[in-house]
């Protein structure tokens, strides 16, 4: 329906050049009325890549040839009024498809996706002079942002925001020190992944007055040991999770620092990618986060002891475990299924060392209400499938063995008809 709508909205400027003029009074009028309807009570609309957002954001039915970016001054610019959701990812509008934009009547959108549009700074300028109070969700990865784009955007108040994605931008620390002059009362979720920040940049992020924020995404960046000194500093009563993936530096002592930190409400930790050994598994359990409900470890250097460590913890809470890609073989899964994982539903334990032995060692894990499991690139044979039919997890909907070299007919037959919940079979 979005794509029908779509080519009515484009085509029919062209459509009416082909017509007898003496004859276009009524259609006129008829396209006119629809128009008017949509703009009124459209609630979302999601551009295609590449496509010229002009012709929707701008669009004016009356006005002949078709209107493009190299028409803007000849455009009358119409009114979106129950417009919420707005998605021009990767739509290459650039500032001055920004400063068209921001001339419609966006009063009631709350959620703007700008996505890999080449906005800039100029872009960033041309955003805060628009009249959007009610904008909860604002996505500017991929926008080559820099110091004076964060400048522009802290210039104003966003007194709704809730979700800001600044991720994709090579920002440096001067350009998130210019968040310390935002006014943030409702920023919830902060995204600044795929930047290369240092620990100076999280010097200056601490200091935001962000007491609402709940989701930090800080991952694929360099912010190191130091970075992870200053982040435990920050005072985020209301914090849950923290995404720390792919920092360089964020070791074994990182961890240790982590158990500092008063997050009381963390509830998800993404530590992947980051050679953490056993002795970081034992200060990860002993940090005292009992509403812990995802732990994402994958990537890591992770044998046995590791796993053993993290056994040993107590995580009544916690229901999605990623340990793919470590050394996690048949010890090691003995060593897992030791543990107490009581409301444990996704388990990731995917590497090449997973054979019939490690398999027969998972069936022994106690997870009445484990719903999803990633046995990615084990050295599985018919034995294996004979041996992972044992298991008793009722509610089981996902099963991955891809890549695990066993014959989709025989799996099929086997598993389909041991667990009847199981939805997705991956093979």
């Amino acid at each position: 329906m979005a794509m029908r709508l779509q080519d009515l909205v484009v085509q029919v400027p062209h459509i009416l050049q082909t017509v007898d003029p003496g004859s276009l009074g009524p259609l006129l009028a008829t396209c006119t009325e629809l128009r008017q309807h949509v703009h009124q009570h459209v609630t979302k609309i999601s551009v295609v890549a590449d496509s010229d957002i002009l012709q929707l954001s701008t669009l004016d039915l009356s006005e002949r040839p078709a209107p493009s970016i190299t028409q803007a001054h000849k455009l009358k610019y119409n009114s979106w009024p129950q417009l919420k959701v707005l998605d021009l990812t990767d739509s290459r509008i650039g500032p001055a498809g920004v400063a068209q934009l921001i001339k419609s009547n966006l009063a009631s959108l709350q959620h703007l996706r700008l996505q890999g549009n080449r906005l800039g700074s100029a872009g960033v300028k041309q955003l805060t002079q628009g009249n959007c109070p009610q904008l909860i969700s604002l996505d500017l990865q991929s926008n080559s942002l820099n110091a004076a784009a964060l400048s522009e955007l802290a210039s104003v108040c966003w007194p709704s925001l809730q979700n800001l994605s600044l991720g994709k931008n090579e920002l440096s620390a001067m350009a998130v020190s210019h968040l310390l002059k935002g006014n943030w009362p409702n920023l919830q979720h902060l995204d600044l992944s795929h930047n290369s920040l240092t620990h100076e940049a999280v010097s200056y992020l601490v200091k935001c007055q962000l007491t609402q924020l709940a989701d930090l995404d800080l991952s694929v960046n360099r912010i190191g040991i130091e970075g992870v000194e200053q982040l435990v500093q920050a005072d985020w009563p209301l914090l849950q999770r923290l995404w720390l993936g792919n920092n360089k530096g964020v070791q074994t002592a990182a961890i240790q620092l982590l158990t500092t930190a008063s997050w009381p409400q963390l509830n998800t930790l993404d530590v992947s990618c980051n050679k953490l050994d056993a002795k970081a598994m034992m200060y990860l359990r002993k940090g005292g986060w009992p509403l812990m409900q995802r732990l994402d470890l994958f990537t890591n250097c992770l044998e046995a002891a590791g796993v053993r460590e993290l056994a040993m913890g107590s995580w009544p809470l916690l229901m999605h475990l990623d340990l793919t890609v470590n050394d996690v073989d048949a010890e090691a899964i003995s060593e897992l299924v030791k543990g107490s994982w009581p409301l444990l539903k996704v388990l990731h334990v995917s590497n090449v060392k997973l054979d019939t032995v490690a398999v027969s060692q998972l069936i022994l894990g106690k997870w009445p209400v484990l719903e999803t499991l990633s046995l990615r690139f084990g050295r599985f044979n018919m034995e294996t499938l004979q041996q992972l039919v044992k298991a008793d997890w009722p509610m089981l909907h996902h099963l991955d063995l891809m890549f695990s070299k066993v014959s989709s007919l025989q799996a099929r037959a086997l598993l389909l008809d041991k667990w009847p919940l199981l939805d997705t079979l991956a093979l």
